[in-house]
């Protein structure tokens, strides 16, 4: 996220910046969100924030803590770009996150939808740092002395999708270094056959 704000403010897009507080870790997550805030103020870049008491809706949803902080966030989201008319909403996946995803829906025996992954570009959904993945990415933060919060939830274990970076993909780069560009190129081949799929389906209809 402190690469993709880089890079829109160093380009000279108009944009604001949105940002969750998902309560569930305490004070870190506290600082979470006043690091984003003084940040946008720094640079004079409008910002919105939320809080979410997200153990208890996860309850009420009856869905896991992940799936409902995803619900949560989209929801808002483009509840904001409805209200304030945005063009675009941007997250920072990239193809690290791309992998993951393609290797989390193959384990729950997923179907054609499953393994397009993450889409760059869904709607007025836009992911413009699709085309790079995370180790480039860090070297780029690095190289230009950027700032940022680490969330130290993502560095254990206790999530499948961890498992996944820490193990699974260290390993297949090991077989092959471009990993993540091979499952991206895969992801996007499958989602032409998939448009291609209902296109043809629609017109049989």
């Amino acid at each position: 996220s402190i690469c993709l704000f880089h890079l829109l403010r160093t380009t000279n897009y108009r944009f604001s910046v949105a940002h969750c507080n998902f309560q569930l870790r305490g004070a870190e997550s506290d600082k979470d969100e006043a690091f984003v805030k003084s940040l946008a103020k720094a640079h004079q870049v409008p910002y919105f924030g939320i809080r979410f008491d997200t153990k208890k809706e996860a309850k009420k949803l009856k869905t896991g803590t992940q799936e409902t902080a995803r619900k949560l966030r989209y929801d808002w989201f483009h509840e904001l770009v409805e209200t304030y008319r945005f063009d675009k909403l941007l997250t920072a996946h990239h193809q690290g996150d791309n992998s993951e995803t393609m290797i989390i829906n193959l384990l729950r025996s997923t179907g054609i939808s499953g393994l397009h992954g993450i889409p760059v570009q869904l709607r007025h959904t836009v992911r413009p740092l699709m085309f790079t993945n995370r180790d480039k990415i860090s070297r780029f933060v690095s190289k230009n002395s950027l700032k940022f919060r680490l969330d130290k939830s993502n560095l254990t274990d206790d999530y499948l999708r961890n498992q996944i970076r820490y193990h699974i993909l260290p390993e297949l780069k090991k077989i092959e270094p471009e990993i993540d560009q091979v499952l991206f190129s895969v992801s996007a081949q499958v989602m032409e056959f998939e448009q291609l799929a209902f296109e043809l389906i629609e017109k049989e209809w």
